[in-house]
């Protein structure tokens, strides 16, 4: 068969029939509009993006050039139930949880030792100062004690730690 046509013959056009008229699936109904990719801001029909979210839709070409993104996306976004394991998750937060606790506890003991004792607001400097020496001079009191009582402990010294505290001067060997 030729492609040219002999001038003398008329062409017959073509007239497709009418199809008879159905309803449209569901997919084209589906596909009647276009959503767009958040990474290229592509249009694409939304089966293309069946189980996204509107916030994050990739195409496949996005998929393909940011697998970390997707793989992201996929576990914690997308599917976030279908790898829910709760146990190490909650093993953590008792963890925390017991360490609060004990701070709590510890702070609460460091409060009581130095910051919740009773302070009166009727003591002067010089009262304080003289309850310091007081305190003071019977921490000397208590040293000297100890020190004749170490000395005591000594047996060639016995003797004169007792003429001492009886107020003997001499020596004795």
């Amino acid at each position: 068969m030729s492609r040219t046509v002999n001038k003398g013959k008329t062409i017959k056009k073509r007239v497709h029939k009418e199809l008879p008229s159905r309803k449209p699936s569901e997919m084209e109904n589906y596909d009647l509009y276009v959503l767009t990719c958040t990474e290229c801001h592509h249009a694409f029909p939304p089966h293309y993006f069946r189980g996204q979210i509107r916030e994050f839709r990739m195409c496949e070409m996005c998929k393909k050039n940011n697998p970390e993104i997707y793989k992201y996306l996929e576990k914690y976004v997308y599917h976030p139930r279908r790898n829910k394991s709760w146990q190490p998750f909650q093993q953590r937060l008792d963890g925390i949880a017991q360490k609060c606790e004990l701070l709590k506890t510890e702070l609460t003991a460091y409060k009581r030792q130095y910051c919740d004792k009773p302070y009166s607001p009727n003591l002067d400097d010089d009262d304080v100062d003289a309850r310091a020496a007081q305190l003071l001079q019977s921490l000397i009191e208590r040293c000297e004690s100890f020190e004749l009582d170490l000395e005591a402990c000594k047996p060639n010294k016995a003797r004169q730690v007792e003429d001492i505290k009886n107020g003997k001067t001499k020596i004795e060997q």
